[in-house]
Formats: C-alpha cells, sequence, structure tokens
C-alpha cells in the first residue's frame, strides 16, 4: 500500500456521464478558493481540455503533453501554467489520449509518485475528470481524499450514481482514505422544491444516505455559461464586468436592459460561491474527525 497521507487536501470531481457541468464546479471551486487567497493546484485529467475554456488558458497550454510525460515516467508533476494568482494549473488535452501507464502499475497508483512531491506545496489540490469510466478516473481516485458527484436533478442522473459508488469501492481498496462530500445537484430551475425532494428520495435508493445531497444547488443559466467560456471568464468575473467594461448594476441605475447573460450571472455566481464554502464546511467536518 503506497502512501497517500501527503493527499489530505486533495478534492476530485468526478460523474458517470457528461452534461454535469463537472468541469464548472471546479474550475469555480477552484478560482473562488484561489481568490480567498489559498494556493490551488488544478490538474486537468480530461483529454478534452476544457478547464481551458473556463479559465481561459486554452492557448497557453500543453495539451497534456507535461501531464502524460510524469506519469509515463513516475516523476512529480510540474505546473503547465498560472491560470489565475494563486491558482496554477496542470493542463489537460489530447495528448492524454492512449496514456501508457509503467509496466506492472495499478492506475490507482498511478498517479501517486507525481502528486506527493508538490501536494504539501498547496491547500487545495482540485482534480476534473473525464465522464464515465476511464484509466484517468481511476488515477485521479487513487489519490483523492475527497470526492464530490454532481448530478442533475432528474431520475436517471441520479440513479446513475450507484454506479459511481461502485467505482468508489473498486478504489477504496487501494485509497482506503477516500471520503465521498456528497452530491451538487446541477443544472436546476430556480424554483426547485419538489426536485430537491424527489433527489433527495432517489439519493437515499442510489447512495443509501440522503444526507449526502449538498444544501447548495447550481442553477440552471445556459447564456451565462456560454458567455463564460467564450470570454474564459468564471460566473464572478463575468458578473463584475460586462463587454463595455460596465458592471451589471450601471445598467439597472441608468434605466437601460440589462444583457440576459448579466441577469443570470450574479445568481450563477452566488451559488457556486455557496456551493464552494460549503465544500469547505465538509472537509473541514471530515478533518475535524
Amino acid at each position: 500500500m503506497l502512501d497517500r497521507t501527503p493527499f489530505d487536501r486533495v478534492l476530485v470531481v468526478h460523474t458517470g456521464k457528461g452534461g454535469a457541468k463537472k468541469t464548472s464546479l471546479v474550475t469555480h471551486i477552484a478560482g473562488i478558493v484561489a481568490a480567498a487567497g489559498y494556493r490551488v493546484l488544478l490538474i486537468d485529467l480530461d483529454r478534452q481540455g476544457n478547464c481551458g475554456e473556463d479559465l481561459g488558458y486554452t492557448d497557453l497550454a500543453d495539451d497534456g503533453a507535461g501531464l502524460r510525460a510524469a506519469v509515463e515516467s513516475g516523476s512529480a508533476l510540474v505546473p503547465t501554467l498560472t491560470a489565475r494568482t494563486n491558482l496554477q494549473v496542470v493542463a489537460g488535452g489530447p495528448q492524454l489520449r492512449d496514456l501508457t501507464l509503467p509496466p506492472g502499475t495499478s492506475a490507482f497508483d498511478a498517479l501517486v509518485p507525481c502528486l506527493a512531491p508538490v501536494a504539501g506545496d498547496y491547500d487545495l489540490v482540485i482534480l476534473d475528470t473525464p465522464p464515465g469510466g476511464s484509466t484517468t478516473i481511476d488515477m485521479a481516485l487513487g489519490v483523492a481524499r475527497f470526492l464530490i458527484i454532481p448530478s442533475p436533478p432528474d431520475r436517471s442522473s441520479i440513479k446513475g450514481l450507484s454506479f459511481v459508488a461502485e467505482s468508489v469501492e473498486e478504489a477504496r481498496v487501494y485509497n482506503p482514505r477516500l471520503v465521498l462530500l456528497g452530491t451538487v445537484l446541477v443544472e436546476v430551475p430556480t424554483s426547485a422544491t419538489r426536485i430537491r425532494a424527489e433527489a433527495m428520495e432517489g439519493l437515499e435508493k442510489s447512495l443509501g444516505d440522503p444526507s449526502l445531497l449538498f444544501r447548495t444547488s447550481v442553477r440552471s443559466a445556459l447564456k451565462t455559461a456560454e458567455a463564460g467560456r467564450r470570454q474564459g471568464l468564471l460566473a464572478h468575473e463575468l458578473a463584475a464586468q460586462l463587454d463595455d467594461g460596465r458592471p451589471f448594476w450601471n445598467f439597472l441605475r441608468s434605466g437601460q436592459k440589462v444583457p440576459d447573460r448579466a441577469q443570470s450571472a450574479p445568481g450563477l455566481a452566488s451559488d457556486y460561491v455557496a456551493i464552494t464554502d460549503e465544500v469547505l464546511e465538509r472537509i473541514h467536518e471530515e478533518e475535524s474527525r
């Protein structure tokens, strides 16, 4: 059993299907924690490299070449770039396709020698993973101390959480310290009391514990999300600054129509700030135990 004690502040966001705002949750938590003054390392294990779109560094990324070289050689990770103050990134991308592990190495162990030398340099390490099942997901679960599962509130998505739970149990054979922090409902209509109640019922069937549902959910705000990715800005950054340099409240004061994305950006930003607070609160509770 490899030593995983350096990974006390490693958080992984993983889900079994696409369209669950997994990457958006990763980039917003990372960006908000970094903005609060803490050192954050984001590791993108997805060969699509979508974290770069959220944070605006796509043209500067190495498409996962550095991450691949570290894993295949068992050497320490080197951050690819700095995306924000206090936020360093190991970029993902197409170079992660057909990743080859060292001979005799389990996928659950493959990232351990790469992350262990640098994990202590950060207050939080957060990993993005591809949807579905893959070697890179096993790599992430092998170093994770904490896991968050985002899910849309529809019944099929909630039901599918049981498959993610199975992968967690498999990972715990190698990484017994892995803790499921909970499930975050995403793409939720702003008025969602009934939806939340149904989700809690489904969670009890899928995971056996409705308390795993986070209090905060992330609303559906398509135009804001599209504008953010187009400009490489997070929701709170988008809310604070519009295209012409004016903050959204100036439109209200002048009686002008607020652009559609600005109408939803403050609400979406508040969701991400609240879920980040709740994630850190749950991490603190686990550490206190």
